[in-house]
């Protein structure tokens, strides 16, 4: 039936979204755990992009699921990436 058909259609989208946000949660997660191995300061970890719709604060970071839930970012200090070593800021631009 049409309903049923429309129902899936739903549910594949929900589907491959969650599908996209494990990647990006991933990618981000090896930008993030980089960044923690050379002890630099990541204020926000994010997935999605917007007005937070969860936020969970752990030691100094805000983990957020964020708004648009396509994308995500790992806030870096970008003053004490600029002070790391090269070979360290490309460990950390690699990481993801």
């Amino acid at each position: 039936s049409e309903a049923n058909k429309s129902t899936k259609n739903i549910l594949y989208l929900f589907a491959g979204i969650a599908g996209i946000n494990l990647i990006i949660l991933v990618h981000e997660l090896g930008h993030f755990l980089c960044a923690q191995f050379f002890h630099l300061k990541t204020p926000i970890f994010s997935l999605g992009f917007g007005p937070s719709i969860y936020e969970q604060i752990i030691g100094a970071t805000t983990f957020k699921i964020a708004l648009f839930p396509i994308g995500g970012y790992v806030q870096i200090n970008s003053q004490e990436l600029s002070q790391q070593p090269y070979i360290n800021q490309i460990a950390i631009l690699l990481g993801g």
